[in-house]
């Protein structure tokens, strides 16, 4: 029998997103209707949709990679949830793109959304572009150049204190692929006095990771 993602998408919403995940990892019948319900009109249908592509991109992101353009145009989009999910797939999507569709015109959207008037479009942002850059070596100097300039950022202070612990956490993805570590480490070492307690916190951990790899 056929399932009808639809009707459990609104029936269930949510919660029944990973199951469905698993189900069109095997069956592209059920892919489909999902990439198709990251379209509706019908919110709960296009938020359990989403979250469910994001699922997928995680667990077996080779499944959703032929539908790349599909989850570029989403990051440029003004539906936030959409957005936010659709930065995640792309980021897994470099796990297997051998097609070197994350090109620096992708890159450079990714950039712009560093700027958007929503602080947590630009979180999901840094986090995303540390696995960029670990899985994309020629980009890592400019993601590098980006994540450590938080403080061009438009946002309050007090945002931008947030934002440099996710920075932070960036960099632990592929730190140790960096032939150059120096300017990484000048930017965390200048966080072990941030106002935040989460931000020195994360800052305290990297550089004590760094001296354990480095002995």
């Amino acid at each position: 029998m056929k399932t009808d993602v639809f009707k459990i998408f609104e029936k269930d919403g949510n919660k029944v997103a990973e199951k469905i995940a698993g189900l069109a990892v095997a069956d592209g019948s059920v892919l489909k209707q999902v990439l198709q319900g990251a379209s509706s009109e019908n919110k709960r249908i296009k938020n359990a949709s989403v979250k469910c592509l994001r699922e997928i991109s995680r667990i077996f992101p080779i499944k959703p990679y032929p539908h790349f353009d599909f989850f570029v145009k989403l990051i440029g989009g003004d539906d936030n949830i959409l957005k936010w999910n659709a930065i995640y797939v792309l980021g897994d999507l470099t796990d297997v793109d051998t097609q070197n569709k994350f090109n620096t015109k992708v890159l450079n959207k990714y950039f712009e959304l560093l700027r958007d008037k929503s602080m947590v479009t630009a979180a999901n942002t840094f986090r995303t572009l540390g696995k960029v850059a670990l899985n994309k070596p020629r980009f890592r100097k400019k993601i590098t150049e980006q994540l450590i300039n938080v403080e061009a950022l438009p946002f309050s202070s007090e945002c931008r204190n947030i934002l440099a612990g996710t920075a932070i956490e960036a960099f632990e993805m592929f730190i140790d692929e960096m032939k150059n570590k120096k300017e990484v480490i000048a930017f965390t070492k200048k966080h072990l006095k941030n106002r935040r307690n989460g931000t020195r916190k994360k800052a305290e951990r990297f550089l004590k990771n760094e001296m354990l790899n480095s002995e």
